[in-house]
C-alpha cells in the first residue's frame, strides 16, 4: 500500500548499502505507479499523489532497505490485508514479491541503528470516497462539532446524527478535566464538582476513535465549528461566534455558579420575587466583606443564643414547639445528644445565661418589627459579656456542662423559640451546636472545606489566608445540622437542569437525580469531612463504617427512585411529588431570576448545570450550590446510567427539537418560561457622557443591615447605565464619609459596568458621625475640580439619614458654581430643610425624602403622573431593548404594591447580506444590501478570530456605500467582520461574516 511503504526517514543517515538497491526500490516504484493508473482515473491519482507528497520526499532520501525493515513491512501489509480486503491486491503482491527477489542481497542490520517511525494513515479508496460524501454532507448541513474533552456519549450521539468532529488544538494539563470547571481566565468559577476520576489521567484523550474518524476529522480540519461542547467556558470566546454556531456555556454566569457569586446574588432576590431566600438557601457571608464579616459574628451570637434556648426545652423532656414540627430521626439524633451531654456533676453554671439569651432573643424581635425596622438596635452585651456568653455556651453544648434550675425556665424558652421561628426560618435546622462550614472561594470539588462550631477559630481560619480575604473569596454558611437521614446516614441530592435561554429565561428540569451518601454515620460532635461533605471526590477516600447499615449503597449512590421506595417504606412518598421536586423547582428559578441580569444572553448558546440539595427533616429541599459543567464521569453504577441519559437528553432539547418542536425531550421537562422577551433593569441610552459621584453617608446611626439597602440603591442606579460606562462614555465615582471622607473609587477606577456593580456591592460600612458639610467640600475640591475635570455632565448624588453636624450651604453653593448638580436623598432622621439646601433648584425635583430605608427602591428610574391619568407612552427608548415599566401608587408617607407589565420595543431593520466578493493575502472585498430607513452611514469592525472587541479595528463610510475594500491584514487568516447600521438616535443589531485571507 501507498502509505505503509515509508517506515523511517532516517536510515540513510545510518549507514551506506549498495546502490543497486536504491536503483531497483525507483524501479519498483515506477512499476507501482503504472498499477495505479490502471485501476484509478488520473484524476484520483493526482489527488493520492497531492495527499501523500510526503512520501515522494521519503523515497528521495531513502537509499537502502534492511531485510528487518523489509519483513515489517511485509508483516503489516498482510495484516492490513485481512482487515480491510481489497486495497489494490495486485500493487501489493508485486512489491513484496520484488522485495523478497532482492532480500538476499542485504547485509544485516547493525542492532544499534534506530528508526523513527512516521505513522500514516491506510489509504482505502472506497473509505476515502465515503469520507468525503459524509464530510461533505455535514459540512453543507452545518453538522461540524467540536468537544474539548473525552465526553464519549455526546462524541458517540453528535456522529449518530450525522455529524463530523473538528478537533480542538490540545489544552494544557490544567485545563483537562471530565466536568467541573476549576477556574477561568476571565471570570471565577469554583463550584465544587465530584467526578469520580483522576482529572490530570484523561486530559483531552479522545476515545472510541477510528480510521474513518480520523480522516474525516483532517477533511474538516479548516471547516467552520457549528457546535461547541467543552468543560470550560474560556475555550471559545463566545462574542466571536456568529448566530449559527452554538456551544454549550454562557458568558458570566460566575454570578451564580461561584460560591461567592451565589450568596451575592441571593442576597438581591427582594427586587426580583418576594421570596426569602432563607426559606431555601442557608445563611452566608463573605468573610472579606467587613459589614458582612459584622452580620456574621452577630448570626453566630444570636445562634447561640436560641441552640441554648433549644438546649433547655430538649433537656426538660422535648415537646414540640409550635411551628417548628416534631423532631425527624428523633432515634438517630437522640444517640448523638446522649454523647454530647456528657453530664459533668461537679461543674454547673448558672440560669442567668438563659435570662441573656431570652434577652438577645427579644431585642431581635423587636428590631423586625415594622416600626423599628430600620433601627440597629444596640446590643445590650457587651464585648466582653458576649466572649463570656459564648465561652459559657460552649461549655454546656460541648463539654456536658449543666445549667442549675434550667427546667424551670422550659416554658418561656418554648415561647420564645415559636416567636422566633416566626422570623427566622432555618431555625428549625439549626440544631444545638452551631455548626458553620467555611468554603474557600478558589477551591472546588469540596477541597478546603471545613465544618467548625467556635467562632475565633473560624475567623482565626480565615485571617490566616490574607489573599483570599482581599478578593473577599472566604465564604461561610451556616450547616444543616439536623438534616434528613437514611439509616442514620447524612446524603444529598445531584439534580440537573438545562438553560436554553436567558431572555426570556427557559429552564429545563430533569426528572431524576440521585442520592451521594458519606462512608460514615451522622453526628455533629465529630466535625470530619468523611461524615458531613458528601461530595464524591471525598468521600471514596474513606472505607464505609463497620457497622454501617447493609442496605445503604457500596459506592455509596442511590437513585431517586430508589429514594422514593425507602421514602414508602414509611408512607411518605407522596412527599416527593408534594415537597421536594416542588422546592427544589422554585430554588432554581428563583436563583436563575436574581442572575438573569448578570449573565449575557446568547441565542445560539445553552447550559447544563448541576445543582447540590440537602433534606430537611420534612423534606424541605435546601440549595447548597449550583455547579457549571457538572460532572459526567460514570463513577458508579447509577451515575454510568443516569449521567448517559442527561447527556443524550440534553441533546435532543437543544438540537433535535431545533429542527421538530414535536420531538421528545427524555427526561427533561420545561418547567418555566418567560411570557415576553425582559430583563428587570431597562437600559438608558440618551446619556453619552457624564460623571455622577455618590456622597454616602457612613454614620453609626445606619447600621450594617440597612447600608446593604442603600448598596442595593446605588447599584439600583448604576445598572441602568451599565453598558454606557466606559473610558469615553459615563464615570462614577463613590465617597463614603462620617467623619471623615473616604473614598471608594474615583472616576476612572472602574470604567466596566459589571466591575462598577460588583465594586458597589462589596463597599464596606464604615460608621462614626454625620458630618455632611465636609463630605460635600470633599467632593468639591477632588472630584469636580475645574483643572482636572471632563467637559461633561456632572452630578452628585447625597444619600444621608440624619441631620449634619456641620454647615452644607458654603460646599453645597460651591459644588452647584462648579456646574455640578446635586440630587439630595434623605431618609428617615434626616432633616429636609437642610436636604432643600443642599440639592439643586428646583428643589421640589432635585430632593427626595423616604420615612425608611426599605422605600429606597421607589425612588429608581421612573416618571410620576398625575392621579387621573391612565395611559401612559414612554418615549425615548432604545430600540430592540427589553423593558419592564411598573406603576406604583405614591401617598403621602408610604408607596402601594407595584404593578408591572413587560414590553420590547421593535427593532431598527439591519442589512439583510454581508457577502464576500473577493479575499487576497492581504485583503478582503465585501459587499452588502442597503436597509430601509433613514440610515446615517455605516460602522465596520473586524479583526482575527478570538480578538478581544476593544483591539478590533474599525472603519465607517457614508449612507451611499454598498461595499468596502479591507486592506492590511495578515495572509492565512480568519476574520471577524461585523457591520453596523447607523440611525439618528443609536445602531441596529449587526450583522457579522467570518472571512479567510
Amino acid at each position: 500500500m501507498l502509505t505503509n511503504l515509508l517506515e523511517s526517514d532516517d536510515i540513510a543517515t545510518k549507514q551506506k548499502h549498495d546502490g543497486n538497491i536504491g536503483h531497483n526500490f525507483r524501479n519498483e516504484v515506477g512499476y507501482w505507479v503504472q498499477c495505479l493508473k490502471q485501476i484509478e482515473r488520473a484524476r484520483m491519482l493526482v489527488y493520492l499523489v497531492a495527499q501523500h507528497a510526503l512520501l515522494a520526499a521519503g523515497f528521495c532520501r531513502h537509499r537502502s532497505l534492511t531485510r528487518q525493515w523489509r519483513s515489517a513491512l511485509q508483516q503489516r501489509q498482510d495484516a492490513a490485508r485481512e482487515e480491510r480486503g481489497r486495497c489494490v491486491p495486485e500493487v501489493v503482491e508485486v512489491s513484496v514479491k520484488h522485495q523478497s527477489t532482492r532480500d538476499r542481497h542485504v547485509p544485516p542490520m547493525e542492532d544499534k541503528v534506530h528508526c523513527s517511525r512516521v505513522s500514516l494513515p491506510v489509504l482505502n479508496l472506497d473509505r476515502l470516497r465515503t469520507a468525503k460524501a459524509l464530510v461533505e454532507k455535514a459540512v453543507k448541513e452545518r453538522k461540524v462539532f467540536s468537544i474539548e474533552g473525552p465526553y464519549p456519549v455526546i462524541r458517540a450521539a453528535l456522529r449518530a446524527r450525522g455529524w463530523v468532529e473538528r478537533r480542538l488544538p490540545r489544552r494544557s494539563p490544567r485545563g483537562c478535566c471530565h466536568g467541573g470547571q476549576e477556574g477561568e481566565g476571565t471570570e471565577e468559577t469554583d463550584s465544587s464538582d465530584d467526578d469520580g476520576v483522576d482529572r490530570g489521567q484523561n486530559g483531552d484523550r479522545e476515545d472510541d476513535t477510528d480510521d474513518m474518524s480520523d480522516l474525516m476529522s483532517r477533511l474538516v480540519r479548516h471547516e467552520t465549528t457549528y457546535f461547541y461542547w467543552t468543560t470550560r467556558r474560556d475555550t471559545v470566546d463566545c462574542s466571536s461566534l456568529r448566530k449559527d454556531q452554538m456551544t454549550n456555556h454562557y458568558a458570566k454566569a460566575g454570578s451564580f455558579t461561584t460560591k461567592v457569586g451565589l450568596c451575592m446574588s441571593l442576597k438581591n432576590l427582594q427586587w426580583f420575587d418576594s421570596t426569602d431566600p432563607d426559606t431555601f438557601f442557608p445563611r452566608c457571608y463573605r468573610l472579606g466583606a467587613e459589614d458582612e464579616k459584622h452580620a456574621f459574628i452577630e448570626d453566630f451570637r444570636r445562634t447561640a443564643c436560641t441552640s441554648l434556648l433549644r438546649y433547655v426545652v430538649e433537656r426538660a423532656g422535648g415537646g414540640e414547639v409550635e411551628g417548628m414540627g416534631e423532631i425527624c430521626n428523633a432515634n438517630e439524633i437522640q444517640v448523638d445528644v446522649n454523647k454530647q451531654y456528657k453530664l459533668l456533676p461537679k461543674q454547673k453554671l448558672g440560669a442567668g445565661l438563659i435570662d441573656t439569651a431570652l434577652r438577645v432573643c427579644q431585642e431581635y424581635l423587636s428590631s423586625r418589627e415594622h416600626n423599628d425596622i430600620d433601627v440597629e438596635s444596640p446590643s445590650s452585651l457587651s464585648e466582653q459579656q458576649w466572649a463570656d456568653f459564648i465561652q459559657n455556651y460552649y461549655l454546656i453544648i460541648h463539654d456536658g456542662v449543666i445549667i442549675e434550675g434550667c427546667s424551670e425556665y422550659a416554658e418561656r424558652c418554648r415561647s420564645m423559640l415559636t416567636c422566633m421561628h416566626k422570623v427566622c426560618p432555618q431555625l428549625e435546622t439549626d440544631g444545638l451546636s452551631n455548626i458553620w462550614i467555611i468554603k474557600p472561594g478558589a477551591q472546588s470539588r469540596g477541597r478546603g472545606i471545613v465544618c467548625m462550631n467556635r467562632l475565633d477559630e473560624m475567623l482565626s481560619l480565615v485571617d490566616s489566608e490574607p489573599a483570599l480575604i482581599k478578593d473577599s473569596k472566604w465564604v461561610v454558611q451556616k450547616y444543616l445540622e439536623r438534616p434528613l437521614l437514611v439509616h442514620g446516614t447524612k446524603f444529598d441530592l445531584r439534580q440537573w437542569f438545562l438553560v436554553t435561554d436567558w431572555n426570556p429565561l427557559t429552564v429545563w428540569f430533569y426528572d431524576e437525580c440521585y442520592l451521594r451518601f458519606s462512608t460514615q454515620p451522622y453526628s455533629t460532635h465529630q466535625l470530619d469531612s468523611s461524615i458531613h461533605l458528601c461530595n464524591n471526590s471525598i468521600q471514596k477516600h474513606f472505607r464505609p463504617c463497620a457497622g454501617r447499615d447493609p442496605s445503604l449503597p457500596a459506592e455509596n449512590m442511590w437513585s431517586c427512585a430508589e429514594f422514593r421506595s425507602w421514602l414508602a417504606a414509611s408512607a411518605r412518598d407522596r412527599l416527593w411529588e408534594e415537597v421536594v421536586l416542588p422546592g427544589m423547582r422554585r430554588a432554581v428559578i428563583q436563583t436563575l431570576l436574581t442572575a438573569q441580569d448578570s449573565v449575557e444572553p446568547r441565542k445560539a448558546s445553552f447550559e447544563l448545570y448541576g445543582a447540590d440539595f440537602i433534606l430537611g427533616c420534612d423534606l424541605h429541599p435546601w440549595l447548597l450550590e449550583v455547579n457549571v459543567s457538572p460532572t459526567m464521569a460514570p463513577s458508579t453504577v447509577v451515575t454510568a446510567r443516569l449521567c448517559a441519559a442527561v447527556q443524550e437528553d440534553t441533546l435532543r432539547v437543544v438540537l433535535d427539537r431545533r429542527y421538530d418542536r414535536s420531538m421528545h425531550t427524555g427526561g427533561f421537562q420545561l418547567i418555566y418560561k418567560q411570557q415576553v422577551d425582559t430583563k428587570a433593569q431597562d437600559q438608558c441610552n440618551n446619556v453619552v457622557e457624564a460623571d455622577i459621584v455618590f456622597l454616602v453617608d457612613g454614620s453609626s446611626s445606619i447600621g450594617h443591615d440597612n447600608f446593604v439597602l442603600v448598596k442595593n440603591f446605588m447599584a439600583g442606579i448604576v445598572k441602568p447605565f451599565a453598558k454606557e460606562v466606559g473610558p469615553s462614555g459615563i464615570h462614577f465615582g463613590a465617597v463614603q464619609y462620617s467623619d471623615t471622607a473616604r473614598v471608594e473609587f474615583t472616576f476612572t477606577t472602574y470604567l466596566n459596568g459589571t466591575e462598577l456593580v460588583s465594586a458597589i456591592e462589596n463597599l464596606n460600612y464604615k460608621g462614626g458621625n454625620t458630618r455632611t458639610g465636609a463630605g460635600l467640600k470633599y467632593i468639591a475640591d477632588n472630584f469636580f475640580n475645574p483643572a482636572t475635570t471632563r467637559d461633561v455632565p456632572k452630578i452628585a448624588i447625597l444619600i444621608t439619614d440624619g441631620k449634619s453636624q456641620d454647615n452644607v450651604q458654603e460646599p453645597s453653593q460651591k459644588l452647584r458654581g462648579l456646574g455640578v448638580t446635586i440630587f439630595a436623598v434623605g431618609i428617615k432622621s434626616a432633616d429636609q430643610n437642610e436636604l432643600t439646601v443642599t440639592a439643586s433648584p428646583p428643589q421640589s425635583e432635585f430632593t427626595s425624602f423616604i420615612g425608611n430605608f426599605r422605600a429606597l427602591s421607589s425612588l429608581l428610574p421612573q416618571e410620576t403622573v398625575s392621579t387621573q391619568q391612565q395611559n401612559y407612552v414612554a418615549r425615548e427608548l432604545r430600540s430592540g431593548t427589553d423593558y419592564l415599566v411598573s406603576v406604583i401608587a405614591q401617598y403621602p408617607n408610604s408607596v402601594g404594591e407595584a404593578v408591572s407589565a413587560k414590553a420590547r420595543t421593535r427593532s431598527l431593520p439591519g442589512v439583510a447580506t454581508l457577502r464576500l466578493i473577493q479575499a487576497g493575502f492581504f485583503t478582503l472585498s465585501l459587499a452588502w444590501d442597503a436597509p430601509t430607513g433613514p440610515i446615517q452611514g455605516y460602522r465596520i469592525t473586524y479583526g482575527p478570530r478570538g480578538q478581544p472587541a476593544a483591539q478590533l479595528r474599525e472603519q465607517t463610510v457614508g449612507v451611499e456605500a454598498t461595499s468596502l475594500k479591507l486592506d492590511g491584514l495578515e495572509a492565512d487568516t480568519e476574520y471577524v467582520i461585523n457591520l453596523y447600521p447607523l440611525f439618528p438616535r443609536n445602531d441596529a443589531a449587526p450583522i457579522t461574516l467570518n472571512a479567510r485571507t
